[in-house]
């Protein structure tokens, strides 16, 4: 069985800005406060700048300088930090079930046919997956 990566926590703000950094590549900390201020959350650049360095030091950012600005850059890709931040859910409401997660989310989703057949599909692959599971046991 595949190790689970360390889960990690998140405050709104931090996704925040990791979403805008997935979304632009790498940003200057003016044009993450920028995108910040254009999402309705009015802060100071010193906020801004404090929320890209805290994030550097915890390993999720990286970032060089250029032009006496420092650029920053998401370490991780969107999908394999948001199953990151997933799990930690799922281990602190959830006992570690990340099914019951996907039960609980499912339950009152709106869904369309498209979301719908791509669901279907992975579970056809997760079935799939614990027959032949089964059979090696």
């Amino acid at each position: 069985m595949a190790k689970r990566q360390e889960a990690v926590q998140l405050t709104g703000l931090q996704l925040e800005v990791l979403q805008i950094l997935w979304d632009h590549g790498e940003a200057s900390v003016a044009q993450v406060h920028e995108a910040l201020a254009a999402r309705g959350r009015k802060m100071a650049y010193t906020t801004a700048m404090t929320l890209c360095r805290r994030l550097a030091k915890r390993g999720l950012l990286t970032f060089y300088e250029r032009d006496r600005a420092y650029i920053y850059s998401p370490v991780h890709k969107r999908k394999s930090l948001l199953k990151r931040l997933l799990a930690g859910i799922a281990d602190r409401a959830f006992g570690g079930s990340e099914a019951e997660l996907a039960l609980t989310v499912l339950a009152d989703a709106k869904i369309d046919a498209d979301e719908l057949a791509e669901l279907e599909k992975l579970l056809a692959a997760k079935a799939r997956e614990l027959r032949s599971r089964r059979k090696r046991s």
